[in-house]
């Protein structure tokens, strides 16, 4: 499937826009760009130039603790999620985003959203989407934290991410996790042997 075929993809079938218009734009000015696994898409307390769109791969968003530990936040794996690393389009990123694994991203400038948010009512529909998308999971997130056990956060993870758990460091999925890569390892050890 070519570049414009895959946005067309997202913009059509993810995020539902029906304005022929409209999808027409976000087409013609996104691009893809391949991304290699330990990249850097954007520091924290940089402006994004770009929204960004997963079509294959992992990518995560993480930040550093005062003590300068690396704290996995985030975790984008489902096709067509949108990479957004702030509440705001235009806002500073809050957190840093990294290929975990070789990734293709689709690539929309935030100038055509900010140039065309006025002119098409369907773009404020979609970001609100976004924004409680993004409010709801990271609830979901701090109620796995708080409230439940290692072991069902793991069972969690590998429910709301099948296979993923075998594409990248298990590093980063016990900092996402809120454990050790010791714990990690145990629990699955036990998972493997029906424990």
């Amino acid at each position: 499937m070519g570049n414009k075929q895959m946005a067309e993809k997202i913009f059509r079938e993810v995020y539902h826009i029906q304005d022929p218009e409209l999808l027409e734009q976000f087409v013609l000015d996104s691009h893809a760009w391949k991304v290699s696994r330990k990249s850097t898409l954007l520091h924290a307390g940089c402006n994004p130039d770009y929204l960004f769109f997963l079509i294959e791969g992992v990518v995560r968003g993480f930040f550093l603790d005062r003590e300068g530990k690396d704290i996995t936040d985030c975790l984008f794996a489902d096709f067509g999620a949108a990479i957004w690393p702030s509440m705001g389009i235009d806002d500073a990123a809050r957190i840093n985003l990294e290929a975990v694994s070789d990734c293709t991203v689709l690539c929309l400038p935030v100038k055509t959203i900010q140039r065309l948010m006025f002119q098409f009512t369907e773009i404020m529909v979609v970001y609100n989407r976004l924004l409680e998308h993004s409010l709801a999971y990271h609830w979901e997130l701090k109620i796995m934290m708080y409230q439940c056990t290692a072991q069902e956060r793991y069972a969690w993870f590998l429910q709301k991410y099948p296979g993923i758990i075998d594409q990248i460091s298990h590093r980063y999925i016990a900092s996402f996790l809120g454990m050790n890569p010791v714990t990690l390892s145990r629990l699955r050890r036990q998972c493997r042997d029906g424990g």
